[in-house]
């Protein structure tokens, strides 16, 4: 018995080491390199060292085993023999779980389990059952060592495979992919200003004639009218890391490339840098396709500070990975730079030139007006690139500029969407898509500015402008945002292209397939760039037969027509929803009951206090002093339960005691009893007492004329909203 305990599992002190650094290569080594590996930009971003990376592997890689294998060799050495094995015994049993864990993590991700009614939660017991399974056999088999053994050319073998990734190779290695510095000589060096709005369906610009809609979108038209408006454009992979690495690549996306300059060589950006004709400014916050040598990373981290924020970043990365995605413990903070989102450090608001870095969700409206102050005269000509996340969600701002909700975060939770699954009832899916479309106006005013400005300083003429967008999105119930399906491909693949020629001053419609890669080969053919052998686009410009077909990349590739008249049935929607503007236009005051809207609640019967009571998760409540930007707006929060009726509870919103909105509660059981609201732009009145809330029942029947009773309905701030 003594030697046995003494041996801990069976064998020596050095063999559990091994054990233990086998089954922690498996457990946290494999998932931290496989991260690192999938988002080299945030290494770029970050400007983390080869050495902070090097020092940061091994602690993942030798930390663990390290650390309870020498607390089990000081037990031994004491005579403490059962407590050594219960350190093997139990770090063993912990790295076990964690591999199950991973496993049916991954299982849950790749079969889809999650929309299939299976959540993580039910799978997270099986995983740590089947870790103290996998635990007791190691314990007691010596076949179950013998694999274990085996499989520990995984502690090198994980490594020598991170290290094979192209952008890894970079960063550590200095081993270049390909040759950046290859100079390049544009023959005819225009001014080039490029926008890319994010997440813009192309189809939500026009109206029932299908022209860009002049009442909802004036600056489009405006732009319409003196460029090429490609009206059956499309993306080629719904995911912005995708996406956009396509755009400026001309190279349709496989799903191992990174949005990282190692994977798309030949692009945009590196091109004209090499020419040396340009003075450069982008606004990229979301890939790292620009040459480092934009940017300038001033890294003011020592050596050890990069190792402890790389060490902490991951391993905040891996307890999320680890932990059931619908549990509340799964939300690890995890700093916002591993997701492209740098924190913006003063010198990038005022930086004219170069690449500019701003947070995916930093005041969008501050980052256009920065974009426009660059615009300037310069030595050289000007190669300007802004990509902003409009009219993509966060959903928080009026047509205006102003926000409407105290919160601006891509975590923030979207009424009716789950997992980029929008609720069966159409209510709240028709109340995000508002948001949606209310900030393609703001895009549109942000589109009006520039023009003017480029028009002020000689630049519109002469320049080569194009407007575009990486994707759509979908807002069908039912249905995924961001998974193209056939009653949804007209939502998320339509982009708007415009492309505006020097000297153009003639809008011209077409409707050629054209794909999100032709957009660099026909910069290239305006500038009298040499075209790359890597492009799979062609120029616009060119009078050539057409593609084919549509792709559509991803998990599964879609094919489609390449003249996609479905396309169209996005704009007919639209207009059911929202109205054809003018007097019945109910974009920005979207209502269950418009009839109501502008009345006072005098004008109906009232029958005192309802008997629901509701928290609001959210309220337009106290303007903050600090924040002349704000403006309330958005409601959210859920009713007590009707013991009468399953039906939904219509409520009235009241100002000054003037209905302003009626919404209703949810008819989707995940998001039953709830409900929200949006007040148009500038509604709210300062004081807190002057917001009501109506529970709505209609009284008569529709031969006689339905009228409508009120009755109050009470309300208090929940954990987590206003105060």
């Amino acid at each position: 018995m003594k030697s046995r305990d003494s041996a801990t599992l069976n064998g020596t002190v050095p063999q559990n080491f091994l054990y233990l650094t086998t089954l922690n290569a498996f457990a946290v080594l494999q998932p931290a390199l496989d991260q690192m590996a999938k988002n080299p930009g945030f290494l770029r971003l970050e400007g983390f060292s080869a050495g902070a990376i090097i020092c940061s592997v091994l602690i993942f890689m030798l930390a663990v085993p390290a650390f309870f294998t020498a607390i089990a060799y000081a037990a031994v050495r004491l005579k403490m023999h059962r407590t050594a094995l219960g350190v093997f015994r139990g770090t063993s049993a912990v790295l076990c779980c964690l591999i199950m864990l991973y496993f049916f993590r991954w299982m849950s991700a790749t079969f889809h389990l999650l929309s299939a009614g299976v959540p993580d939660f039910a799978l997270a017991p099986m995983a740590l059952i089947a870790g103290g399974f996998a635990t007791y056999a190691l314990t007691r088999s010596n076949a179950v060592r013998q694999i274990v053994k085996i499989a520990a050319v995984g502690v090198i073998l994980f490594p020598v495979s991170f290290l094979m990734t192209p952008a890894i190779q970079e960063l550590v290695l200095g081993i270049e992919q390909r040759e950046y510095h290859r100079a390049t000589n544009v023959a005819n060096p225009v001014p080039v200003v490029m926008i890319v709005f994010d997440g813009m369906c192309g189809m939500s610009l026009l109206d029932m004639q299908h022209e860009v809609d002049q009442q909802r979108f004036p600056s489009f038209a405006r732009l319409a009218e003196m460029s090429t408006h490609f009206r059956n454009a499309t993306t080629v992979h719904t995911r912005t890391d995708h996406a956009l690495p396509a755009m400026l690549s001309s190279c349709f996306p496989e799903e191992i490339q990174e949005p990282v300059e190692s994977d798309y060589p030949a692009n945009l950006f590196r091109l004209i840098y090499n020419s040396n004709q340009y003075a450069m400014t982008v606004f990229e916050p979301v890939t790292q396709m620009a040459p480092d040598e934009l940017r300038q990373i001033e890294q003011e981290l020592s050596g050890r500070e990069q190792v402890l924020r790389l060490t902490g970043t991951l391993t905040r990365v891996l307890a999320r990975m680890w932990m059931p995605r619908d549990l509340e413990v799964a939300e690890v903070s995890i700093p916002s730079a591993w997701f492209g989102l740098p924190d913006v450090k003063g010198t990038e608001k005022t930086r004219m030139r170069g690449k500019v870095v701003y947070s995916w969700d930093t005041d969008r409206g501050e980052q256009f007006r920065h974009f426009i102050s660059t615009i300037k005269p310069s030595d050289q000509p000007a190669f300007r690139f802004f990509h902003v996340a409009l009219p993509h969600y966060p959903w928080t701002l009026f047509p205006s500029g102003k926000s409407y909700s105290r919160v601006c975060s891509l975590s923030e939770p979207i009424y009716g969407l789950r997992f980029e699954e929008w609720s069966s009832d159409e209510w709240p899916v028709n109340l995000a898509w508002q948001r949606n479309l209310m900030q393609m106006q703001m895009a549109d005013r942000c589109l009006g500015e520039l023009l003017d400005t480029l028009e002020e300083n000689g630049e519109l003429r002469d320049c080569l402008l194009i407007v575009t967008a990486d994707h759509g999105m979908a807002f069908s119930a039912g249905r995924e945002m961001r998974t193209p399906e056939e009653s949804t491909l007209g939502d998320i693949i339509s982009v708007p292209l415009f492309l505006k020629l020097p000297s153009q001053n003639t809008g011209v419609v077409t409707d050629r397939n054209v794909e999100i890669v032709d957009i660099l080969p026909t910069i290239a053919e305006v500038l009298g760039l040499a075209p790359d052998e890597s492009w799979e686009g062609v120029s616009l410009l060119s009078a050539g037969p057409e593609r084919p077909r549509k792709t559509v990349r991803g998990a599964v590739d879609t094919v489609l027509s390449p003249e996609f008249p479905e396309r169209f049935d996005h704009v007919e929607r639209l207009h059911r929803v929202f109205g054809s503007g003018g007097s019945n236009d109910q974009l920005g005051q979207l209502s269950v009951l418009p009839e109501l809207t502008g009345r006072s609640i005098r004008e109906f019967l009232q029958t005192g206090v309802s008997a629901y009571e509701s928290v609001l998760r959210s309220s337009p409540v106290r303007l903050p002093a600090d924040r002349p930007e704000f403006i309330p707006g958005l409601i959210e929060g859920r009713i007590s339960e009707n013991p009468q009726t399953t039906s939904p509870v219509m409520i009235a919103v009241a100002i000054d005691d003037v209905i302003v909105t009626v919404t209703r509660t949810s008819t989707d059981p995940h998001w039953e009893g709830q409900w929200s609201a949006l007040l148009p732009d500038g509604t709210f009145a300062q004081d807190p007492a002057s917001l009501k809330l109506y529970v709505i029942t209609a009284v008569g029947n529709e031969a006689s004329g339905s009228t409508y009773q009120l009755s109050e309905l009470s309300w208090r701030v929940g954990e987590g909203g206003a105060s």
